[in-house]
């Protein structure tokens, strides 16, 4: 069986990666920041 793409488009390589990658790590702190905070509020259930 044929593995598809979930997308029509060129995929993730080269420059596309290069740009994606550079503006991922932009918001990174923030997302991890926040993750923190949310996790900070969940309740422990064992």
């Amino acid at each position: 069986m044929a593995k598809t793409k979930g997308y029509k488009g060129i995929g993730m390589k080269g420059i596309i990666a290069k740009f994606y990658a550079k503006n991922a790590q932009k918001t990174m702190d923030d997302y991890i920041q926040h993750a923190q905070v949310i996790t900070s509020k969940l309740e422990i259930i064992s």
